[in-house]
């Protein structure tokens, strides 16, 4: 999945030598390629032509991985080509997330060897006894 030109001279000569004795080989280097390309310089506007030649390709795996974005469209294609970042909003999600596990995990070993213990109904800290003249501690 290297760009062509970050291959060595080696690397190259055997891949196009692999690709002669095999054409489907070719095939899956050129739609990978294609691909890959599209993911690395958000090229979603060329997305409906890989596609087209993905489902008219020999590769069942690439057809059908080609068949797969077909449902989710306007998805996939935002998603090659426009260029904002959730990383805040993904980092408050994955907080949230962990929270909730925290929640709603039940024991784990650093919290209490009560197999009863729960985050919501956890025993106090504080125990209070009172105790007087004739009075049992409370």
């Amino acid at each position: 999945m290297r760009p062509i030109d970050k291959l060595t001279d080696e690397h190259r000569a055997e891949l196009e030598r692999l690709c002669g004795l095999c054409p489907d080989l070719a095939a899956i280097r050129d739609l990978a390629r294609g691909f890959t390309d599209l993911v690395r310089t958000r090229g979603g506007d060329r997305l409906t032509t890989w596609v087209e030649q993905a489902e008219h390709s020999t590769i069942a795996e690439i057809r059908s991985f080609a068949k797969g974005l077909r449902p989710d469209w306007d998805a996939v294609r935002a998603g090659l080509t426009t260029s904002w970042n959730s990383g805040a909003v993904e980092g408050s999600v994955n907080r949230i997330k962990t929270l909730k596990r925290q929640m709603y995990a039940g024991p784990t070993p650093t919290c209490s060897a009560d197999p009863s213990y729960s985050p919501i109904n956890r025993p106090s800290a504080i125990t209070e006894t009172v105790s007087g003249p004739g009075q049992e501690d409370r």
